[in-house]
């Protein structure tokens, strides 16, 4: 640097330029020792500004020293083998809140002891512990054991050096520890101490079992647990609680428990009935099954959420993941509601199917589950779970490729018990135990009961069956795709059977009936075209019955003067001509359908009003079906069947008068039937309409027919 006009100007670098800037930086490197070679505890403290930020290093607590001190002080620390950072509290006492771990050998034998410890915050090229030391205390039994495997070498030495000053400084927790040991029981802010990362635990409500993944001093866990999309198997991270409570408790009796805190016979049964519970639920998540669930069930309502974001590595919501790891995220859906007991389908992988939703499941926690052989064999570093307790009575067939293989019982016992299912009556796709699915007892015999014509059973179930068997796929249309489907019209008044007949052949060929009305579709065209693509899209999947109850907004003939209504006619028929299923539509206005329907509708079936004969036996039908003497009384059926009431009505006058005779402690008696149909004619009278009568012989040829 040079002067020129009073100014100063940068020129070429000189020998004075060079020694003055070596002299303010001091650039000249001293050797001073090599790293982690001296086997002691070197003890640091830190300097804190305002805001609580470390701001420099000292080797003493007074503050203050300049950086060419601070530099060499620090050259100073990184030859000890381990060193302790203290920061200063409130009472002006230090404590320690870090520890640096330099010494190669050191490193290695903590390497080896922490190999499958699921947090890896301490891994780096100097690894740091940092309060409360959890991976040190979770591990502490195993790191005093390798300075006993290792005797006699320097191993041993820097690792009892390393296990006396963390006895010293972690006094009063080991002491804590130990005593949870020795008592099973523990403080709610011990549980930390305990709660392992990849131990098996228990949740007793609802009943489950999972690998522990994070604990938090709130009380929460992340677990790993076995899931499907009903494509492939994978794993996935579920929250667990512990509920919080004052004073210590026994582990054994906590919701969230590990298995080793369970008796070995209490634990054997429960492993038991979780491995028979994930067989049943393995068998379910591969197909579609037609079930009833018993109980309430939390409602899926994807489409009108936009989801939760979920990680392999943790939960988006407060747990962190390991750095390097992929993040593969998934949509799961709220579940905000309940579903009423009921038939239900089974259908894992159509709940993402159908509604094109993505498969929230893992393939990286699947393999880690399911890699049993690494957990047994405790060798390889990063191996799953090899602490987790539990797994020894288990076998290992399966090795975790995520194919829907037969599971191991180890894969069995890990697995959820949630099931996607979709409700036949409430239309809507809900999360269900799988120990709350039962079979369905079908009523056969319903369709026996049918006040129909044996022909005209014969034909119902001949063309109903032939869909399933297959004996229809073979004719097509001329167009591909076209004229697979079959379509039932049954029209006739109300209370004549209609809507029982479509239930009684399901129930006959043992087929969902998938229900669907005008309310259920709506009158805007698009929305009633998305909707009916669904319906229809879910029988084809599932090859059900769809009944489309009370179609007359369908089938009603265009007109010039209603173009809205000529439209969703024209939508209904475009779509059952590529409908491949079974369609039953029941209308109470035959007269007042679309001429274009007539060759769209496969069987017509017309219900008429019903002949005394076939009252009687619909009388009959009830009276027997609620073991009633009157049943079997021929001169009552007679008297009974001249009141001229449809099914639906019989039914009503039935239920109505158990009712009264339960009311009165009496059996069910022909005096509190007639007093039901006495009260309905008087009903029919005031609302001006035509009143219970009796039919004479000249209405006998008023049966159903084509």
């Amino acid at each position: 640097m040079s002067w020129s006009d009073g100014q100063p100007t940068w020129g070429d670098r000189s020998e004075y330029y060079e020694k003055a800037w070596t002299d303010v930086y001091g650039t000249a490197e001293e050797e001073i020792g090599t790293v982690g070679e001296v086997c002691e505890i070197k003890n640091s403290f830190a300097k804190v500004n305002n805001q609580g930020h470390v701001e420099l290093w000292l080797d003493s607590k007074p503050y203050g020293q300049d950086q060419d001190t601070t530099r060499r002080n620090r050259k100073l620390r990184d030859i000890y083998a381990v060193v302790c950072g203290h920061y200063p509290c409130a009472d002006r006492t230090w404590e320690m809140r870090s520890i640096w771990i330099h010494n190669p050998i050191l490193k290695s034998a903590l390497c080896e002891v922490l190999a499958d410890y699921r947090d890896r915050s301490w891994c780096g090229e100097t690894p740091e512990f940092k309060k409360p030391f959890l991976p040190l205390i979770h591990r502490w039994e195993k790191l005093c054991k390798v300075a006993v495997d290792n005797k006699g070498t320097e191993t041993q030495k820097l690792v009892d050096l390393f296990v006396e000053m963390l006895k010293h400084e972690l006094q009063d927790t080991l002491r804590r520890v130990k005593l949870i040991k020795q008592t099973g029981s523990a403080a709610f802010s011990d549980l930390e101490l305990v709660y392992q990362p990849g131990q098996l635990f228990l949740r007793t409500q609802p009943l489950a079992a999972g690998i522990s993944h994070k604990y938090d001093e709130s009380g929460r866990m992340a677990v790993h647990q076995v899931k499907s999309n009903g494509i492939e198997y994978g794993g996935v991270v579920n929250e667990w609680f512990v509920g919080y409570y004052r004073g210590r408790r026994r582990l054994s009796d906590l919701n969230v428990r590990p298995f080793s805190a369970c008796s070995k016979r209490t634990g054997k049964a429960i492993k038991s009935g979780l491995i028979k519970r994930g067989r049943k639920w393995e068998q379910l998540v591969k197909g579609q099954f037609l079930r009833v669930h018993v109980g309430n069930a939390p409602m899926c309502q994807p489409e009108e959420n936009s989801g939760a974001w979920s990680s392999h590595n943790g939960l988006s919501n407060g747990w962190d993941g390991d750095e390097g790891q992929a993040r593969a995220y998934a949509k799961c859906p709220h579940l905000p509601t309940q579903v009423p007991e009921g038939r239900v389908i089974v259908d894992e992988a159509g709940y993402y199917k159908l509604q094109n939703l993505e498969e929230p499941v893992d393939r990286y926690i699947f393999k880690k589950i399911s890699d049993a052989k690494s957990i047994k064999k405790n060798s390889s570093e990063g191996a799953a779970y090899k602490d987790a307790e539990g797994y020894e009575d288990l076998d290992d067939e399966n090795d975790g490729e995520g194919s829907l293989l037969n599971l191991s019982d180890w894969q069995c016992l890990l697995a959820v018990s949630i099931l996607k299912c979709f409700s036949l009556e409430k239309k809507v796709w809900c999360n269900v135990e799988v120990n709350d699915l039962i079979n369905i007892e079908w009523n056969t015999q319903a369709f026996d009961k049918l006040v129909l014509d044996a022909g005209e059973k014969r034909l119902l179930l001949g063309f109903v069956g032939a869909t399933k068997t297959g004996d229809l796929r073979e004719f097509d249309d001329f167009i591909h795709g076209k004229g697979k489907g079959l379509i039932l019209l049954l029209c006739g008044p109300p209370g004549t059977g209609k809507t029982l007949t479509a239930e009684s052949v399901s129930e006959n060929l043992k087929r969902p009936l998938y229900r669907l009305d005008a309310s259920d579709l709506g009158n805007d065209t698009a929305v009633l075209e998305g909707r009916l693509k669904v319906a229809l899209e879910r029988c084809a999947r599932w090859d059900a019955i769809l009944l489309l109850d009370e179609a007359d907004v369908f089938l009603e003939a265009r007109s010039s003067n209603n173009l809205l209504q000529n439209e969703m006619t024209s939508i209904f028929l475009r779509l059952l001509e590529y409908y491949k299923g079974v369609m039953i539509l029941t209308t109470n206005r035959f007269p007042a359908i679309d001429p274009a329907f007539e060759s769209r509708i496969d069987i017509t079936l017309v219900f008429r009003d019903l002949h005394p004969d076939s009252r009687g036996k619909i009388w009959q039908n009830f009276l027997t079906r609620e073991e009633s003497d009157l049943a079997s009384d021929s001169e009552t059926i007679a008297k009974l069947a001249k009141a001229r009431l449809n099914g639906r009505q019989i039914k009503s006058a039935v239920k109505t008068a158990l009712i009264l005779a339960h009311s009165e402690n009496v059996p069910l008696a022909f005096d509190h039937l007639e007093t039901v149909v006495t009260m309905r004619k008087k009903a029919l009278r005031l609302l001006g309409r035509e009143s219970v009568q009796v039919l004479d012989d000249s209405d006998s040829d008023l049966n159903p027919s084509f």
